[in-house]
């Protein structure tokens, strides 16, 4: 089949409660899918794309899903009744029992996981935490599965690998630090940006701090507050 036959449903969600890390990490990948000619679609919850606009921006085509069933929406359907070649699942709700039912409706499943906990039905998976190993899943996937595990696999847009070799070179020159970098997560789960902020602005550091966050983070107003409160 050539990759320009070829269709790829990516299941995952993002909201202010899950983040909007998973969307990100499988645009990534959508990006180099669809460069290679594949059509790539995004099956989400509702509020996906408000709490990752990246994704409306994208221009793929979004189907809603509601809940965690194993059949595509009816849309979907629609659209390719012979169902699709691959499903790339990035869901910490999801696991063996519902990617079986996938097996309907895709001819292959791809898993991108990071915690190593519940079994997969899956032909590939991919973990890109630093440190892991294709061992640490051997008694959560299938035999005939591949893992790649490690950072070696990590799903990096090309815009950072490409900042990457003056990042290292700054890196290698000794000096004072001058600016900090705080960026925890799309939404913020938990309001860690504000505590961390709250610590850094009471050290009086010589030095600019450049704070990342999502529109819908729960914190927003409080890290807005912090700034406004400490610009002199």
């Amino acid at each position: 089949m050539s990759p320009a036959a070829q269709v790829i449903a990516l299941r995952v969600d993002a909201s202010p409660e899950i983040g909007g890390g998973h969307v990100m990490r499988c645009l990534t990948l959508a990006r180099a899918l669809s460069e290679r000619e594949a059509t790539c679609v995004f099956l989400s919850a509702p509020g996906t794309a408000e709490t990752v606009p990246a994704l409306a921006r994208a221009g793929l085509p979004v189907f809603t899903v509601d809940g965690n069933s194993g059949g595509p929406p009816p849309e979907f359907r629609a659209h390719w009744p012979e169902g699709t070649d691959c499903v790339i699942v990035d869901h910490y709700g999801i696991d063996s029992e519902i990617e079986r039912q996938f097996r309907t409706w895709a001819k292959a499943i791809v898993v991108i996981d990071d915690l190593a906990n519940r079994r997969h039905d899956c032909d590939l998976l991919i973990d890109q935490t630093f440190g892991r190993t294709a061992e640490e899943y051997r008694q959560w996937v299938p035999e005939s599965c591949t893992v790649l595990a490690g950072s070696a696999y990590a799903l990096v847009r090309p815009e950072f690998a490409a900042a990457r070799p003056a990042a290292l070179a700054r890196r290698a020159a000794t000096g004072p630090i001058r600016r900090i970098l705080v960026s925890l997560g799309l939404t913020d789960l938990g309001g860690v940006t504000a505590r961390v902020l709250r610590t850094l602005l009471a050290l009086r550091l010589p030095c600019a701090i450049d704070v990342v966050l999502g529109g819908r983070a729960a914190s927003l107003a409080e890290v807005q507050a912090l700034l406004a409160e400490s610009m002199p």
